[in-house]
């Protein structure tokens, strides 16, 4: 009897395996990854002809002087790689709490110390290739490829250096800005720095002191939402600094071009 069981049991496992698998064939042939976005594919060119730099494939003093180059682009590619990481801990910023400041501020000043070492990592090598463009046996058009490479990555090694700087001016705004909590607020600090508490009374005034308040009557929104209308001026002013990784992109745009044609010329690559 228990043999019978056994065997029944088998049997039934192995008529679910059986059904189950085209089912699984099925799902696999349909679903299939999302096709690429625009964005995904300007990103591509960039990188792939940029990469390509250091896989010298003709051992030849050109291709070498621009293999020499890869440090810094690659520290420049990473650096595009890793400035979302910055912006996701600003977009994380809140102005409620001295303990969630404090946290935040630690790893936003560390991602900001990554991002200015990859400006500068490289950079040196990078600048060398107008030393080697200048060596002898290397042809105008060779040269010409070559400074242009060195002038558009260090260009935007140089931007990527400048755009630390300004993110790192926001960072100390953010942290000197006062904390506000449910039972504070910034119009409280308004009042406080009146010591007659908005009164338009004046020591020198002979009208005697009135009860009028020259304070402007808050609206609606600033009632319900005291410190929202400050904290949004604060954001959009810091997310303008990221503002310049656009003509970054365009300095690695025409870097990866050179980068292609340079390489070309050279034999250093198949494509």
């Amino acid at each position: 009897m228990d043999i019978r069981r056994r065997a029944s049991g088998v049997a039934l496992a192995a008529v679910l395996v059986v059904t189950a698998a085209p089912a699984r064939t099925v799902l696999a042939q349909t679903v299939s990854a999302p096709p690429p976005t625009t964005e995904e594919q300007r990103n591509a060119a960039i990188v792939r002809p940029l990469v390509e730099i250091g896989r010298v494939r003709a051992r030849t003093p050109y291709c070498a002087a621009l293999a020499s180059a890869r440090p810094g682009i690659d520290a420049a590619i990473a650096f595009e790689y890793q400035a979302p990481v910055l912006a996701s801990d600003i977009k994380h910023w809140r102005y409620d709490s001295a303990l969630h400041r404090h946290l935040i501020l630690k790893k936003t000043e560390a991602d900001l110390k990554v991002l200015y070492d990859l400006s500068l990592l490289g950079r040196a090598e990078v600048r060398a290739l107008r030393i080697a463009a200048d060596a002898d046996g290397v042809d105008d058009q060779k040269r010409s490829e070559m400074l242009a490479l060195a002038n558009a990555v260090d260009g935007a090694k140089a931007r990527q250096k400048e755009l630390t700087k300004t993110i790192a001016r926001s960072v100390g705004i953010y942290a000197e800005a006062p904390v506000y909590t449910i039972a504070s607020s910034a119009e409280d600090d308004i009042r406080s720095s009146n010591p007659f508490n908005g009164s338009a009374w004046s020591p020198g005034s002979t009208s005697g002191a009135t009860r009028s308040d020259a304070t402007p009557a808050p609206s609606e929104y600033s009632l319900l939402h005291p410190d929202a209308l400050q904290q949004h001026g604060l954001t959009q002013t810091l997310f303008n600094n990221f503002a310049g990784e656009h003509f970054i992109r365009q300095d690695m745009e025409v870097a990866a071009q050179h980068a292609q044609t340079a390489m070309q010329l050279g034999g250093c690559s198949s494509t």
